[in-house]
This record gives structure tokens, sequence and C-alpha cells, in this order.
């Protein structure tokens, strides 16, 4: 009997443990925000870090993601910021909106990526048209 209880304890401490985890790994996509490279020329916007118009895409925090498009800040992807007001965001530093097509997003958890996956919360990553 003793054994049997002992057992059962195990394995719900085991399973308790294994849930926690599992929140645990997809909430860094939240915690760390979003970066996207914007060309401050022309308004493209990549996912990775490159070039355009002859200079190096400058890395922008992302604020939102709405109908294919992301508003971003000059923050690092760490910042917390999350709102827009007159054209700022909460760090005063200025809002723009760029197209995201042919990226891949999670809107919930303003990710974006150069290709189809997963988003940590598990949902699809889907393609901007």
């Amino acid at each position: 009997m003793k054994k049997g209880l002992v057992l059962a304890s195990v394995v719900l401490f085991a399973g308790a443990m294994m849930l926690s985890a599992a929140e645990e790994k997809a909430a860094p996509a939240d915690a760390k925000g979003c970066a996207v490279f914007v060309c401050e020329k022309c308004a493209k916007c990549d996912a990775k870090a490159g070039k355009c118009c002859e200079k190096d895409l400058a890395s922008m925090h992302v604020l939102a993601i709405k109908d294919g498009k992301a508003s971003v800040c000059a923050c690092p992807a760490a910042c917390k910021c999350t709102t827009v007001k007159d054209g700022k965001c909460e760090c005063g530093k200025n809002v723009k909106e760029v197209a995201l097509k042919g990226d891949f997003v999670c809107e919930k958890c303003k990710v974006v990526a150069d290709k189809a996956g997963k988003c940590a919360c598990g949902a699809d990553l889907s393609e901007v048209k």
C-alpha cells in the first residue's frame, strides 16, 4: 500500500515537472521579444540581418503584427515596450510600420521568421502574402 502511494506521488510529481518545463519552454518567444531588420531608406523588412541600399539593415523591435505589417521601433529585441502613443513607443522612440510580405509570422507572439515552422506557442507560422 505504501509503495503504491509513493509510486503515485512520484508519477504526479514527474508529470507536474514536465508540464512546468513545457510552459517555461514556450515562454521565451514572448519574453525576449522579436527583432526584424529594416532598411532605413526603402523600408524593406527582413527576418535576418543583411544589407540593402548599400547599408546594413537596422535591427528593430516588433511591437505588433497585424494584416501583414509590423509596427516597429528602434529599441533592442529584448525591450518590453508594447504600446504606441503619438507615433512613439513607450521608450520614446519613433514607430514605423513595415510590410512583412514573404515572411512567416505569429501575430500572437510577435514572431517573424524567414521560413515556415512552429512558433514557441505551438501555432504554425503563417506566411504573409
